[in-house]
């Protein structure tokens, strides 16, 4: 993890490891299945928010055991992560945590993009899209 990642992560990572002081690689499933898209606010007040992978990062440093961000990347698609993240948002939601879902709409057309649906930045305009604009976007350029 790159220091300054490592910086802006460093209570997370110590709240983490207070939490979860033996991680599971299923709990760390259920933690990035809990963190992608949400904007968390940690028991000291601080929000935080992050990408996918950088969520990959900080789970694989707790977690250790030879694990990568891939390890917890993308682990809503396994039963592990979603069976694990009720588990592991009560343990944190116990120590104070708090979680918002981050709700993006397409620029375009309005749609409400999933929480885990993919949608991409537009690099003209910096307009959010979903796939389906992306792609009649791409298509008209």
């Amino acid at each position: 993890m790159r220091e300054v990642s490592r910086d802006y992560f460093k209570e997370v990572i110590e709240e983490l490891k207070e939490a979860f002081p033996d991680m599971t690689i299923e709990e760390g499933k259920g933690l990035w299945t809990l963190f992608a898209n949400r904007e968390m606010t940690l028991p000291s007040g601080r929000k935080i928010s992050a990408s996918f992978r950088a969520w990959g990062e900080v789970i694989a440093e707790v977690c250790g055991k030879g694990t990568s961000y891939l390890t917890f990347y993308c682990a809503h698609l396994e039963d592990d992560g979603r069976k694990f993240e009720s588990i592991v948002r009560k343990k944190l939601e116990e120590r104070g945590w708090k979680f918002e879902d981050v709700i993006t709409h397409c620029s375009k057309c309005g749609k409400e993009i999933g929480r885990f649906e993919p949608f991409a930045w537009h690099i003209r305009t910096g307009e959010v899209l979903c796939m389906q604009c992306l792609v009649e976007v791409n298509n008209h350029e």
